[in-house]
Parts: C-alpha cells; structure tokens; sequence
C-alpha cells in the first residue's frame, strides 16, 4: 500500500513523462599495450524512459530530472588482436626489457562472438537561467552511473594460451559521474519545439574482468549530448488523441573515456606484469518516442 500512495504521488509531482526507442552503435576500444588490442562497433537498440523536467514546489525555477536508458547488441563475429609467448624464447644477455619483452610476443587474432549491454542513468537537480513562455535555459547538476558489459563467447580454440585470456573475457564496468548539465528549450508555437542537453563531468570507474589479476580502479571523463524535435500535431485536432501527447525524434552523442592506468596482468601469464590500460567508449542512436505531458 506504501508503494502504491508513493508511485501514486509520485506521478502526480510530475510534468511530463517521455518514452523513446532507437537504435544505434557501441564503439568499443580497448588496449592493453602488447597484450589485447580490440577495437569494434556494435549495432544497437536502445530503450529509454525519462521525466524530463518536474518542478519542486520549493521555488518555481527549481526542477530535477531522471532518465534510464537501456541498450542491447547483436552477436558480432570479429577478431581481437591478443599475445601469446613465443615457445621455448630465451631471454637474451643484452638489451632493453621492453626490446626482449616486445621479441618474446607474438600477436594473433582470435575469433569470437561479441556482444555489448547494459545502462546509463541520470538524475539531476536544475535551475532555469532564462524562462520566456515554453522556452527555458537551465543549468543543471547531473549525476548517475553506466553500467556497460562487453561479453565473448564461441571462441576458437587456435591457441591455449590465447584462447585462456580470451575465455576470461567477460567485462563488467561501473562508472559514477558527476558534473555540469546545461538543459534548454525553444517554442517556435503550439505544435513544433526543440529539446538539446549537452553535459560533461568526471567519472569513477571499476572495472571487474577475470583478465585481471585484480579489478581496475581508476578514473576518467565523460561528455554527452543529446537533440530533439517535438511535434504535437494533436493541437490542431484532438478527435482522437490528448493534446499533451507530442511525437519526439532525436538523436544522441554519449563519450566515456578512462585515464590510463597500469593493471596487473598475471591472469595473461603465470608471472606480474604491469601494463598500461585504455579504454574508450562511445553510444551515438537516434531515436522516436512519445512524451505526455501530466
């Protein structure tokens, strides 16, 4: 019953509620320098529900928001660049280690079957600079997570060892972020508007894989944007449909990038070695959804 009277509640706090499904790539690059090197873009479809902007009774500037976005790929067949020690190598007397280390690897690539999902969500508190009618200007404070994983499977069994780092693939990542948010509106009437966000801020990271002798903890950055049209034909006739239902079409930029940081890599040989670790990722969808305004 508690639930029930906060839902309840909760929609009734509410402007407008905002559905969107779209689709998509995952661009995915990841590097471990002599180690792994996979780079690949997947096709995606993207699920997305928002409350785009609820004011607080506190103060009639004041609003926050929320929105959660979920997105799934395809199985995508593609190679991966990863090392495997070069039999019965001897070290030789003289030499750089990174000379011999270089030498004593070999790279091939491993066939697998590759897919991303996962999602990203945000919450955040606003004040609007600028307000004339439906036109606003805001400044936001967003923050949330993403929560992608990168997993493999079917994967070709060309060399033991290889194939032992590949089979450990699967990779967990979790990123908190915080930082600024500017969030505007333009009415041009009663039917058409345009909607862009544009955000970036700093993010923690952990990543959990059994490549890893142990999960990473790092940090880094993200930066997002995000523009749209909404049409509400209905206000020229409501026979049929509500006045406050609008058509949305838009498109969707999101960028997370990790500083690089050194990783253990015993899970790829039975010795330590530290390796510098890098990761980028990048979601770019368009979509079409609806929004209701309450």
């Amino acid at each position: 019953m508690r639930s029930f009277l906060f839902v309840v509640i909760l929609i009734a706090s509410l402007n407008a509620l905002d559905f969107r499904v779209g689709g998509g790539t995952y661009d995915t690059k990841l590097k471990i320098l002599n180690f792994i090197d996979h780079d690949t873009s997947y096709d995606t479809k993207v699920f997305y529900l928002s409350l785009p902007k609820s004011k607080l009774s506190i103060n009639e500037k004041i609003f926050y928001y929320f929105d959660a976005e979920y997105h799934i790929s395809d199985s995508k067949r593609e190679k991966t660049q990863f090392a495997n020690i070069v039999a019965n190598y001897q070290f030789p007397l003289f030499g750089s280690f990174n000379d011999r280390l270089n030498n004593m690897i070999d790279m091939i690539s491993i066939d697998g079957d590759y897919e991303s999902f996962g999602g990203d969500f945000n919450i955040g508190l606003g004040y609007d600079l600028l307000t004339d009618k439906d036109s606003y200007f805001a400044l936001a404070i967003n923050t949330g997570a993403t929560l992608p994983n990168i997993s493999a499977k079917n994967i070709s069994h060309k060399i033991d060892v290889a194939y032992d780092m590949i089979d450990k693939w699967d990779m967990n990542i979790y990123t908190y972020k915080i930082g600024p948010s500017f969030r505007s509106k333009y009415s041009f009437n009663e039917i058409f508007s345009v909607f862009a966000t544009a955000g970036f801020g700093f993010q923690k990271v952990y990543i959990s894989s059994d490549l890893f002798k142990s999960d990473v903890n790092t940090k880094g950055r993200y930066s997002s944007f995000d523009i749209s049209i909404d049409i509400n034909p209905f206000q020229i006739n409501s026979n049929y449909f509500s006045k406050n239902l609008s058509l949305t079409l838009g498109h969707t930029e999101k960028k997370w990038s990790v500083d690089s940081v050194d990783v253990n890599s015993y899970n790829f040989f039975k010795f330590d070695l530290m390796q510098s670790f890098d990761l980028d990722l990048k979601h770019s969808y368009s979509y079409i959804g609806l929004e209701y305004k309450f």
